[in-house]
Formats: C-alpha cells, sequence, structure tokens
C-alpha cells in the first residue's frame, strides 16, 4: 500500500510540476494527433530560417508563433510524446552543401512511417526508416537522431556506421525501424 501511495505522489508530482505543464502550454485542447499539428503549424505559425540559428524551446516556439525546422520539429515531438505517440526527431546534413534539416517521425500503428517536415504532414508507405530518408531526402550525407534538447544519440552515415554514445557499430535497414 505504501509502494502505491508513494508512486501515485510520484507520478502527481512530475505531471503536475511545473516545468512540465508549462511546457506545452498553449496546445489547444483540439489538437489530437499528428494531422492536427501538421494543420495547427500551418495556419497558426510562420517559418522563419534564422542565421545564425538560435535553437527554442518549445515554449519559446508557442509564444513566439515562428520558428525554423528543428524548432517545429522539435515542439512536434513535444506533443507527440505528451499524446503517447514514440517518435524521434532527425536531423539530416545533405551532400555538399552547409544546410541541414530536422523532421519529427515516428511509425504508424500499421508499421509504416509518417514524418512532419517544417509544418507539413508526410506519410510514407515505407515501414524502414531507411527507406523513408533515401526516398525523401535522396541526397543527404548524414543523419543525427537527437532528443529534444538537440543533443546527438547517434549518428548514421551513407557509409553504414552508427555511432552510439562513443561505440561504433554496423548497421542493417532492420537496425533503422524504431520499436
Amino acid at each position: 500500500m505504501k509502494r502505491i501511495i508513494l508512486i501515485t505522489v510520484i507520478l502527481l508530482l512530475v505531471f503536475e510540476s511545473p516545468c512540465f505543464s508549462q511546457m506545452l502550454e498553449g496546445v489547444p485542447a483540439s489538437i489530437n494527433g499528428p494531422r492536427d499539428i501538421a494543420k495547427w503549424f500551418s495556419t497558426e505559425f510562420k517559418g522563419q530560417l534564422k542565421i545564425p540559428d538560435k535553437p527554442q524551446t518549445p515554449s519559446e516556439t508557442l509564444r513566439a508563433k515562428t520558428g525554423d525546422c528543428d524548432d517545429f520539429a522539435v515542439l512536434a515531438s513535444a506533443i507527440l510524446s505528451q499524446m503517447g505517440l514514440r517518435n524521434e526527431i532527425i536531423i539530416i546534413k545533405f551532400e555538399g552543401i552547409r544546410i541541414m534539416h530536422a523532421i519529427c517521425v515516428w511509425k504508424n500503428a500499421d508499421g509504416v512511417y509518417s514524418f512532419l517536415s517544417a509544418r507539413k504532414l508526410h506519410r510514407t508507405d515505407k515501414k524502414n526508416l531507411l527507406q523513408v530518408i533515401e526516398k525523401n531526402y535522396p541526397d543527404w550525407e548524414w543523419v543525427t537522431f537527437v532528443d529534444e534538447k538537440r543533443k546527438p544519440i547517434k549518428i548514421m552515415t551513407r557509409k553504414g556506421v552508427i555511432k552510439k554514445a562513443g561505440a561504433v557499430h554496423e548497421f542493417s535497414a532492420v537496425a533503422l525501424n524504431l520499436p
């Protein structure tokens, strides 16, 4: 009984803490999924490329109603995570240019991937993340999976290497599927 009370208190503290509730303050109650997020982003937010880039928190993007691709990817990820949808933030580096692009990607219930790119929803017919990247960004050089603070989790290159927490692993198409 004491364990149940302790777990309940911890959950209340986490979910009622200012930093947890503030993060998504300003998201309309009508946002119920990725399609709603994309529609909301495209009608209520302005895309803005900033050089040099100053990454925004989800709260800053919500307040400013403007951002670039990584700001929208981080905000979308936070909203989807809040809804219980497992997702990844991916930064794509293109061959021959210094510009990168960020997307928020997830696997649908039917096993195929969808992603939000800036303010647009893309549903693919691919069940493999490498195929999604190849089809939609054929000139990619490397891809970095990042957390909500944009810190790298793992890096994938065209040479087939994932660098994760200091280790180097060979990858296969199967290894790139989200669980």
